[in-house]
């Protein structure tokens, strides 16, 4: 069951943005609740987990259960180039495309 008011942190949506500009399908899950993380991002039929957060924030408490027992992969991020990093840790640069790469080096 979806929760209501969910706190978004405020850097989310210009991260989305980001991420779509680039190309990137983006889907903000914040309302699941429960721990879970912000957003799904998928491309090259690939999917990521992404936790938001302000610099300087930390995972609470729900965040922090559900990063133990998750087995697969999720991140934190403060920003999309480290969305992007994530991403290329996983499939590499060219998967990814010129797009991606030019907006880390910005």
């Amino acid at each position: 069951m979806a929760r209501r008011g969910a706190k978004v942190d405020g850097n989310q949506s210009l991260i989305v943005a980001e991420l779509r500009a680039l190309g990137f399908r983006v889907q903000s899950i914040a309302k699941v609740g429960a721990g879970a993380p912000d957003l799904v991002v998928g491309h090259g039929g690939r999917n990521w987990l992404f936790e938001v957060k302000q610099l300087g924030e930390k995972l609470n408490k729900n965040e922090e259960r559900w990063h133990q027992n998750w087995t697969g992969q999720v991140a934190v991020i403060h920003n999309s180039k480290e969305a992007v990093l994530e991403m290329v840790k996983s499939v590499g640069w060219n998967a990814l495309g010129p797009a991606a790469m030019a907006h880390w080096l910005l």
